[in-house]
């Protein structure tokens, strides 16, 4: 779908980096990223507890967003 971007978003810094930011491409894609999580070993699996903290941090600045 259509996102209601234009420039790049960059929410307030968080304690431990920069916050879930949004970035367009050059081809206009929206994009959100990174998070930051301390890990002990290298695992891409993402989880659901992840998943929705990153949807919710995106919501502070697109409370429209479909979580689908």
């Amino acid at each position: 779908g259509q996102h209601p971007f234009t420039h790049l978003v960059y929410p307030v810094p968080e304690q431990h980096g920069l916050g879930i930011h949004a970035t367009l491409d050059l081809a206009g894609q929206l994009r959100f990223g990174p998070d930051t999580q301390f890990i002990s070993s290298l695992n891409y699996h993402i989880d659901d507890h992840e998943k929705n903290k990153f949807v919710h941090a995106i919501k502070q600045y697109w409370p429209a967003l479909d979580e689908a």
